[in-house]
């Protein structure tokens, strides 16, 4: 399987031993709905399958909406190619089209639509609402996009970056005090909070309670070395 996001680019790039990566680095994707290391899926938690389907009849029905359905490293999308830049572009994933979704195996679906149809955020807002909420968890809060586009996450009830990494940690046999997190948005927020783990926060984030969670702030590193890269250099090589 292929690990979400630019995290396994990054990573393929960084320079860092492949052995050191492999050994010991995790990549969460999908909020924590999905966790990758050294290309097998570790752990996974999926949608129920009736409410994934309910969001594809809902996008069905109104025009202005799309969804992609992420299944493992990949996401799926119905028919419409044109929606498919837009989610690659936005969520740095390959985006497949395909003629037919299977529902059993989703870890997160985004619901999309143009900023400029006022009705949409208010009928997709209404539809979630009315789903139990121990049956679905919706990201509610419309995202600054930098584009028309705005967006909703879809997962499951459980899923947050820090649960996945209190399950995994636990999983693995691994003290939470020799994990350490990378991240940079309020998704993240859950994992840079875990009081035991080493926190990193990449880059300059815009979020104040993310920069607070950091034990380490990864723009605060050699210029000539992405922060990131720097920083995980060390704590494979443990020299922190």
């Amino acid at each position: 399987e292929t690990a979400p996001g630019s995290s396994a680019a990054l990573l393929e790039n960084s320079g860092i031993p492949l052995p050191l990566i492999e050994s010991n680095v995790v990549i969460l994707g999908f909020n924590g709905a999905i966790a990758v290391h050294s290309g097998r899926i570790l752990y996974k938690k999926t949608l129920d399958p009736r409410v994934a389907r309910e969001v594809l009849e809902f996008c069905h029905a109104c025009a202005a909406v799309n969804a992609a359905f992420f299944q493992d490293g990949r996401g799926l999308i119905l028919h419409d190619s044109s929606w498919r830049h837009l989610y690659a572009a936005r969520l740095n994933i390959e985006i497949d089209v395909v003629e037919d979704i299977g529902f059993d195996d989703i870890c997160k679906i985004v619901v999309m639509s143009p900023g400029e149809e006022v009705a949409t955020k208010d009928n997709i807002d209404t539809f979630m609402a009315s789903k139990p909420a121990a049956t679905v968890r919706a990201v509610t809060q419309w995202k600054d996009t930098g584009s028309p586009a705005e967006w909703l996450e879809v997962m499951s009830p459980d899923v947050n970056k820090g649960k996945a990494v209190r399950d995994l940690a636990a999983d693995l046999g691994v003290p939470l005090s020799q994990v350490a997190c990378f991240g940079d948005g309020m998704n993240d927020l859950e994992m840079l909070q875990i009081p035991e783990v080493l926190s990193v926060v990449i880059g300059e984030s815009p979020y104040p309670e993310v920069r607070q969670a950091a034990v380490i702030e990864g723009n605060a590193c050699d210029a000539e070395l992405p922060g990131v890269v720097q920083i995980l250099s060390a704590i494979l090589e443990d020299k922190i």
